[in-house]
């Protein structure tokens, strides 16, 4: 088992829970009191260099996410919990695309955010298998590099 599996009890795990708590409050907040276009300048603004993931290393990181999630319900939305992945992916230099989709949904709209490492989606939350119905409407990150719409 990893020293940062979710349920560890080590130092280093209890820093990626409290990291991964950190960016999901910035995030939450951030999303219900700024425009998105600036949300979105600020959080992907570096281009720093990328290393490629450990074995497991992006699923642990998404567990601590989810799991601190689950503390901060209801301000942890699939956005928000995708933004926060996506910084503590960002911050051990890894490749990431944060991803809004929507898909019709009786007479209107359904939307939900997910991460993508190297073209796996990661989905942070129990969703049953249908957010594979969600068309691409935006995406940022490596794999799409800035948003296909201007939102």
């Amino acid at each position: 088992m990893s020293a940062l599996a979710p349920r560890s009890r080590s130092l280093a795990g209890w820093c990626v829970h409290l990291e991964a708590l950190l960016w999901l409050l910035i995030a939450a907040v951030a999303l219900r009191v700024l425009p998105f276009r600036l949300v979105r300048q600020v959080l992907w603004r570096a281009n720093e260099p990328r290393r490629l993931a450990a074995p497991g290393e992006v699923d642990v990181l998404a567990a601590a996410v989810a799991r601190v999630a689950e503390w901060c319900r209801p301000a942890a939305t699939c956005l928000a919990r995708s933004v926060a992945l996506t910084r503590v992916l960002a911050r051990r230099r890894l490749d990431a695309a944060l991803v809004v989709g929507v898909c019709p949904v009786g007479g209107g709209l359904a939307a939900h955010a997910w991460v993508e490492h190297e073209g796996r989606r990661i989905e942070l939350e129990h969703t049953g298998g249908w957010s594979a119905e969600f068309s691409v409407l935006w995406r940022a990150g490596r794999r799409g590099d800035r948003a296909r719409s201007r939102a």
